[in-house]
C-alpha cells in the first residue's frame, strides 16, 4: 500500500492522468485505482520534470521518458496487458477517489468491486516524501525514484505463501510472469518431477475463462508426440487455476540463442523437428498461434519440447469465447494476418496452420542471425513492420548464412499466406533436402517479384520499372540458372565436407589400432568446430583416445618399477629396484590407494622396511596374505588379519629371488630366483614342499595354471648364449611335464590363459627381436608366434574375466590381446617414456596398472582402451535388445535363449554395468524379442510360444498375457506413449493390444509371410512391419490403414528403425544390405553395403545423425544416414551380432551376439 502523504499522479492506458491524494490511498491497493474518465486501471507515476497538471503527450496513452514504463514492459513480455473492467461511473469513481476518510483515518472501499488487472503491480510503491526532492527536476530513477518491478525477469525464493496443490510437493520457484508463477514440484503418487503453472492474474484467472482454457488444454494433453510438452493435469484449487506439465531442465531456445547466430546444420535439424511436430499438431486440427523461442524448451540432450499452448485453438473454429480476450503473443513472431492494425498485441482469429509456418520461419531467421526478423522500439512499431516491411535478408546480417537455408526462411516469412509452404510437412521436407546437401523446392524471389513489390510501394515509378524489367526479362532465366548452379555447388561442397569428416573418423580408428593416439586425436581435433558433423562416432573415438586415467611418480628414472593390485582392486603395491646402486638406501615397498599423494601412500607400515631391498612381491588371491622376497634369498609372508604382521620367514634359496606367485587357492606359494630353482611353500604353515631345479640360468618368471596342477617357469638361458626356455612342472606328480624350446633370447615372462591348456611366453634379445609365443601346455607343443613385438617382451598378465592378456614391452608400449576364437590385438597403450617393467590387472579387468623404468605408474581404463564394456554371465545367446530411461536410470533390457530350450531376460543399469543386473529372469522357452516403454516401466516379450507378455516389471506384478497368435511371436514393439503393444508372428499376423489391460484391438492383416520385425515411428502415428517375404509395410496406427509397401530387398526383413524425425525408415535385410526409404514418398533413397553377411538389426541414434547396424559377420557398423557414407567398424563379437540399440541419451550403443555377450560401445564427453 502507499504510505506517503502527498498528491500522486496516475496514468491509464488511454493517456489520462489524474491526481490522487495519498491520504485516500492508505488502504486501497494500487490495482484498485480506476481512471475517473474511462474506467481503466491506472498506475502511479512520477515522470522526470513533468508537472502534475500537464496534459497527455499523445493519444496513444504513452508518454516520454521516464514514464514509458507501460511501453517498455509491453515490449518485454506479452503477458503484461491491461483489460477494461466493468467500472463505476466516472463521477462515482471520482468521488470514491476523493471520499473523506472513514473511521480510523482510512478511505472506505466498501461496495466497490476491485479490478482484476495486474498492470499496476509492475511498479513498486513510490518513495516517502522525505526521500524525494522537494523542488526542481526529479532525480534520475534510482532508490529515490521510480523503480520498475518486472517479475517475469527473475526467480523468487520460496516464501511463506507457497501454494498448495493437492498431490504435489512444491520444491522451488522456476520463474514468474505478471499472470502466472511456475514451480518445480514432485508428484507424490509417481515420484516424478513436474512443472506447475499457477494462474495468478489475467483473463484466465477468472473461473469462467479458465474453464474454457481447461477444455483447450485437455485437447493439447491428448497430443501424443515426444516434442510436445506433456500436460498431465489441469485443475483449480483455492480459487486458482493450475496446469501440471512435464519438467524439462535444458532451458529454452531463446536462452540458447541469446543473440548469437547458430550453426546452419543444427538450426536446420532443430527446425525440421519442430516443423514435423507442428505437422502432427495440425493433423490433429489444432494450431498453436504463439510459436517463439521462449516457448520451445530444450531437454538436456537438446531435443525440443513445444509448450505454452495458452493461445491454441481448433483449426476449424474461428472464434474464442466472448470474454476470452485475444491477448498475448510476441508480434516479432506473429504473421501479419494475426495482427490487427493499431491494436498492439491484440490479435485476430484468422491465423491458421500457415500462421504457424510463418512463426517457424521467424524462429529460423533468429537462429541464423541472432535477432528476430522484425523488432521495433514499441509493440505497435513492430506490428507495423510485420504488416508492411520486408525482412532484411539474413545474408546481409550474417555472411556465413547459407543461401539455400535463407531461401527456405524467406518463403516462410511471405506476407501472403498462400505464398508460404502449404504445410509444415513440406517445410520439413525442404529442410531435410538441405541437410542432405540436395536442392530444396523453395526458390529465391525473382526479378519480377522484387519489381512488383517496389511498384506497390512507389506507383509513380511503375513505368520506369516496367521498361527496366522488360529489358532484363531474359536475364532472369540466367539468374535462376545461376542460383540453381550455386545450390548444386553448395551441395557438392557440403557433401565433400561430410566425406572428409567420415574419412578422418576412419583414419582415426586405424591410428588407434596401431597405438598412434596422437595421430588419431589430431584427426578428431580437425573437426572440433564442426558441431553439426560431430556425432556418436566422434565422441566414441574421443573417449577411445583417452584411456589413461591416472599417472603418478613411483620411483626414480632407471629403476625397475614393479606393481601389483590387491585382490579387491582397492590398493596397489609398488617397489622401485636398482641392484646396481649399492650406495643408495633400499627403496621401501609402498601399498597405497589411488589418489594418495606420494607422501601419504602408506595405508600400513610398509613391509619392505623390515624385509630389506624388495626384489619381488605378490598378493594372495583372497587378500589376507602378502609375500615379499629380497636379494638375500629370504621370503617374508605377511598377514593382514588385523594389521600387516610377519607370519612366516622362508629360507632356502641361495641367491636373490626375482619372482613370486600364489596358487589360486592361496595355499601354495611359488618362488624362483637366480639360483635356477623353483620352490613351493605351504603358505599357511610356512613349510617347504618341493624344489624344482635344472633351469638354465636364473628363473625370470613363474605362473600357475588356473586349476593349480601345472607350473610354468621361464628362464634367462645360459649366460653365454642367452637362449631362454620354459619348463613345465606337474605339481601333483612333482615331476617335469616338458621343456618348451624355440626362443632365441631370454624368456622374461610366462602366463596361462583361461582354459589352462594355453600358455604364452615372452622375451627376446633386443630392438626388432621381440618374441611372443603361444604354446599348448597339455602337449608341450608350440602353436604360434604372435606378431607385432618390436622389442623385448618384459612382462605379462592375464585377466580371466575380460579374457585379455596385457603384454609389456621394452618399446614403451603395452598391448592388449584377446584370444576368443583367434588371437587378436584389442588395443595398444602408449604414454610411458621407457621400458614397461610390470603390468597388473585389477579385479574383473576393468583397470590396468603399468609400471615403467621411467619411474612412473599409469592406471588405464581397460574399457576405454578396447573401446567396449562387455556384459557377461549369459547362459544363452541374447537375441534382442531395448533401452529406456527409468527415472534417472538408463536401463538396457536383453532377451534370448536357445531354440527348444529355456531362455532368459536381463535388465542392466548402464551406469553400473559391471555389477549385477537389476532383473535376471529365467523363462521356460527361448525369448526372441523384447521391448520397453519409453518410461522403462513396461516390459514386453515374445518368443517360442503363441503368447506375448506385457508386465510392469518394477512393481513385481504378474504379466498381462497377450493371446491370439497361432504361431511363435517373433517381434514385439511398444508405442512411444506406452499405451499400445504391437506383436508380429510367424503366422503372418500383426496384432495390436492395450498395454494396460491386454485387450486386443483390430489387427493389421495383409502379410503373407512370417513377420520378423516391427517399429513404431517416434510420434506413434506409424507402424512399420517387415516379413520373411522381403516386404515392408507402413501402417497408419489410428486408422489401421496400410499406407505403403516397400519392396527392394532380396532377402527377409530382419530389422526396422524409424529416424527420429519420422521421415526416413531403415530396413535390414538378409541380402547383406541396409536400405533407407523416404516415408512420405514410399521411395528408396539409398542402399548401404559393406557387411559380409545378413544384416540382423539397425538403430538410429536419438539425434538421427548416426545409424548403427549389426550383422552375422560379427561386426557393428556406423553410417551417416544423410549421405550413406560408412563410418568406423566396431569389432569385438566373435559370432553373429543379433541386435543393436542406442541408449535414450545417445551416449551408449549396445550390441548383442551369439557369443553370449552384450557389448557397450560408449561415447565420451566433448
Amino acid at each position: 500500500t502507499m504510505s506517503c502523504s502527498m498528491t500522486q499522479l496516475f496514468l491509464c492506458p488511454q493517456g489520462h492522468r489524474w491526481p490522487v491524494e495519498n491520504a485516500a490511498m492508505t488502504e486501497r491497493p494500487a490495482e484498485q485505482v480506476a481512471c475517473p474518465v474511462c474506467g481503466l486501471v491506472g498506475a502511479p507515476i512520477r515522470p522526470e520534470g513533468l508537472a502534475l497538471d500537464e496534459k497527455p503527450l499523445s493519444a496513444s496513452g504513452f508518454i516520454l521518458n521516464p514514464a514509458t514504463a507501460f511501453q517498455d514492459l509491453a515490449a518485454r513480455s506479452e503477458d503484461l496487458t491491461l483489460r477494461r473492467e466493468a467500472a463505476p461511473a466516472a463521477s462515482t469513481a471520482f468521488q470514491d477517489l476523493h471520499a473523506p476518510p472513514a473511521s480510523g483515518g482510512r478511505a472506505s472501499t466498501e461496495g466497490r468491486r476491485p479490478a482484476k488487472d495486474t498492470a499496476s503491480t509492475a511498479f513498486t510503491e513510490l518513495p516517502a516524501q522525505s526521500e524525494r526532492p522537494q523542488s526542481g527536476p526529479q532525480a534520475p530513477p534510482s532508490e529515490t525514484g521510480i523503480t520498475l518491478r518486472f517479475p517475469g525477469l527473475r526467480r523468487e525464493p520460496l516464501g511463506k505463501a507457497v501454494p498448495a496443490v493437492p498431490g504435489y510437493e512444491i520444491l522451488e520457484e522456476l520463474g514468474r510472469t505478471p499472470t502466472s508463477i511456475v514451480y518445480k514440484a514432485r508428484e507424490s503418487s509417481q515420484q516424478r518431477l513436474v512443472a506447475i503453472k499457477i494462474i495468478t492474474a489475467g483473463d484466465f484467472a477468472d473461473s469462467s475463462q479458465f474453464s474454457w482454457l481447461r477444455a483447450e488444454l485437455q485437447a493439447v494433453a491428448r497430443l501424443q508426440h515426444p516434442c510436445v510438452l506433456k500436460i498431465y493435469d489441469v485443475g483449480e484449487h483455492s480459487g486458482q487455476g493450475y496446469i501440471v506439465m512435464e519438467y524439462v531442465d535444458g532451458g529454452t531456445l531463446a536462452q540458447k540463442i541469446a543473440g548469437k547466430p547458430q550453426g546452419a546444420h543444427p538450426t536446420a535439424q532443430l527446425l525440421e523437428t519442430l516443423a514435423r511436430t507442428m505437422a502432427y499438431v495440425h493433423e490433429q486440427k489444432l494450431v498453436h498461434r504463439n510459436l517463439k523461442p521462449s516457448n520451445i524448451l530444450l531437454t538436456s540432450d537438446g531435443l525440443p519440447r513445444i509448450t505454452d499452448f495458452g493461445m491454441i485453438r481448433a483449426a476449424d473454429r474461428s472464434t474464442l469465447p466472448a470474454q476470452a480476450g485475444v491477448r498475448g503473443g510476441d508480434p516479432s513472431y506473429m504473421p501479419p494476418e494475426q495482427l490487427q492494425e493499431g491494436m498492439g498485441q491484440r490479435i485476430r482469429e484468422g491465423a491458421g496452420a500457415r500462421g504457424d509456418i510463418y512463426s517457424l520461419g521467424a524462429i529460423l531467421y533468429e537462429m541464423m542471425t541472432g535477432r528476430p526478423p522484425f523488432l521495433g522500439r514499441t509493440p505497435d512499431e513492430t506490428c507495423q513492420l510485420v504488416r508492411t516491411a520486408d525482412p532484411v535478408t539474413p545474408t546481409r546480417l550474417q555472411l556465413k548464412v547459407q543461401s539455400r537455408l535463407e531461401t527456405v526462411c524467406l518463403k516462410c516469412l511471405q506476407k501472403d499466406p498462400s505464398r508460404r509452404y502449404e504445410s509444415a510437412l513440406t517445410l520439413a521436407a525442404d529442410l531435410q533436402l538441405f541437410l542432405a546437401g540436395r536442392p530444396s523446392q523453395a526458390r529465391p524471389p525473382g526479378i519480377w517479384e522484387h519489381a512488383w513489390k517496389a511498384i506497390g510501394r512507389q506507383p509513380i515509378l511503375a513505368a520506369l520499372f516496367g521498361s527496366l524489367l522488360f529489358t532484363r526479362a531474359r536475364l532472369e532465366k540466367r539468374l535462376d540458372a545461376t542460383a540453381s548452379a550455386l545450390t548444386r555447388a553448395e551441395g557438392q561442397i557440403e557433401k565433400a565436407r561430410r566425406e572428409r569428416y567420415q574419412a578422418d573418423m576412419n583414419l582415426a580408428q586405424q591410428a588407434y589400432q596401431h597405438g598412434d593416439f596422437d595421430r588419431g586425436l589430431s584427426l578428431l581435433a580437425k573437426h572440433d568446430g564442426e558441431a553439426d558433423l560431430r556425432n556418436f562416432e566422434w565422441s566414441y573415438l574421443w573417449r577411445l583416445g583417452h584411456p589413461d586415467t591416472f599417472t603418478t611418480v613411483a620411483g626414480d628414472p632407471g629403476d625397475k618399477l614393479l606393481a601389483a593390485y590387491s585382490p579387491d582392486g582397492a590398493a596397489i603395491a609398488t617397489a622401485a629396484i636398482d641392484k646396481a646402486k649399492r650406495d643408495k638406501p633400499p627403496a621401501p615397498l609402498e601399498i597405497w590407494k589411488r589418489g594418495d599423494s606420494p607422501g601419504k601412500r602408506h595405508i600400513v607400515s610398509a613391509p619392505g622396511k623390515q624385509a630389506g631391498t624388495v626384489c619381488a612381491f605378490a598378493f594372495a588371491p583372497q587378500g589376507e596374505l602378502f609375500a615379499t622376497a629380497n636379494e638375500d634369498g629370504i621370503i617374508h609372508v605377511w598377514s593382514n588379519a588385523r594389521a600387516w604382521q610377519v607370519r612366516h620367514i622362508l629360507r632356502g634359496h641361495t641367491g636373490a629371488i626375482d619372482v613370486l606367485a600364489f596358487r589360486n587357492d592361496a595355499q601354495v606359494l611359488a618362488s624362483g630366483g637366480t639360483d635356477g630353482t623353483v620352490r613351493l611353500w605351504n603358505a599357511e604353515s610356512g613349510k617347504a614342499m618341493i624344489s624344482f631345479s635344472g633351469h638354465v640360468g636364473g628363473v625370470s618368471s613363474i605362473a600357475f595354471s588356473p586349476d593349480g596342477r601345472l607350473l610354468a617357469a621361464g628362464c634367462f638361458g645360459h649366460p653365454d648364449r642367452q637362449i631362454g626356455q620354459v619348463r613345465l612342472w606337474d605339481c601333483v606328480q612333482q615331476s617335469e611335464r616338458g621343456t618348451l624350446l624355440g626362443h632365441r633370447g631370454p624368456v622374461h615372462a610366462v602366463a596361462f590363459l583361461a582354459d589352462g591348456k594355453s600358455l604364452v611366453s615372452g622375451g627376446g634379445k633386443g630392438p626388432g627381436a621381440g618374441e611372443l609365443k603361444l604354446w599348448d601346455a597339455s602337449s608341450a607343443q608350440w602353436r604360434a608366434d604372435l606378431p607385432g613385438c618390436m622389442d623385448r617382451v618384459l612382462c605379462l598378465a592375464f585377466e580371466p574375466d575380460s579374457g585379455l592378456l596385457a603384454v609389456g614391452s621394452a618399446d614403451t608400449s603395452t598391448t592388449l590381446w584377446s584370444f576368443e576364437r583367434a588371437p587378436r590385438v584389442q588395443a595398444v597403450l602408449r604414454g610411458h617414456k621407457s621400458s614397461i617393467t610390470s603390468v597388473a590387472f585389477a579385479r574383473r579387468g576393468h583397470a590396468l596398472a603399468t609400471a615403467s623404468q621411467d619411474g612412473t605408474l599409469k592406471l588405464w581404463s581397460v574399457d576405454r582402451a578396447v573401446g567396449v564394456t562387455t556384459l557377461r554371465g549369459y547362459q544363452a545367446p541374447p537375441l534382442s535388445l531395448a533401452s529406456a530411461r527409468l527415472g534417472n536410470t538408463t536401463i538396457l533390457a536383453s532377451a534370448g535363449g536357445v531354440s527348444g530350450q529355456s531362455g532368459e531376460v536381463k535388465i542392466w543399469d548402464l551406469a553400473r554395468a559391471s555389477g549385477q543386473p537389476l532383473l535376471d529372469q529365467g523363462t521356460d522357452r527361448s525369448v526372441l524379442a523384447i521391448a520397453l516403454s519409453p518410461d522403462g516401466k513396461l516390459l514386453v516379450t515374445g518368443g517360442e510360444s503363441t503368447l506375448a507378455r506385457a508386465w510392469q516389471w518394477t512393481q513385481g506384478k504378474a504379466p498381462v498375457t497377450l493371446r491370439g497368435h497361432a504361431q511363435w511371436v517373433s517381434a514385439v514393439a511398444c508405442s512411444p506413449a506406452g499405451n499400445m503393444v504391437a506383436t508380429g508372428s510367424l503366422d503372418a499376423d500383426v496384432r495390436l493390444w492395450d498395454a494396460a489391460t491386454g485387450k486386443e484391438e483390430p489387427p493389421l492383416k495383409g502379410h503373407k509371410y512370417p513377420v520378423l520385425a516391427l517399429a513404431f515411428s517416434l510420434d506413434g502415428s506409424l507402424l512399420a512391419t517387415g516379413d520373411a517375404g522381403h516386404e515392408v509395410r507402413i501402417w497408419k496406427v489410428s486408422t489401421r490403414q496400410e499406407l505403403a509397401r516397400l519392396r527392394g530387398h532380396s532377402g527377409p526383413i530382419l530389422g526396422l528403425a524409424f529416424a527420429p524425425n519420422g521421415q526416413t525408415l531403415a530396413t535390414a535385410g538378409g541380402d547383406q544390405t541396409i536400405k533407407l526409404w523416404d516415408v512420405a514418398g514410399s521411395t528408396e533413397r539409398r542402399t548401404l553395403q559393406g557387411h559380409g553377411h545378413a544384416v540382423t538389426s539397425v538403430a538410429f541414434a536419438p539425434d538421427g545423425r548416426t545409424l548403427a547396424s549389426g550383422s552375422r559377420d560379427g561386426t557393428v557398423r556406423l553410417w551417416d544416414p544423410l549421405t550413406g557414407m560408412a563410418g568406423p567398424v566396431l569389432q569385438g563379437h566373435t559370432d553373429w551380432v543379433t541386435a543393436v540399440a542406442f541408449s535414450p541419451d545417445g551416449t551408449t550403443l549396445a550390441s548383442a551376439g551369439l557369443d553370449q555377450t552384450v557389448k557397450l560401445w560408449q561415447a565420451g564427453a566433448d
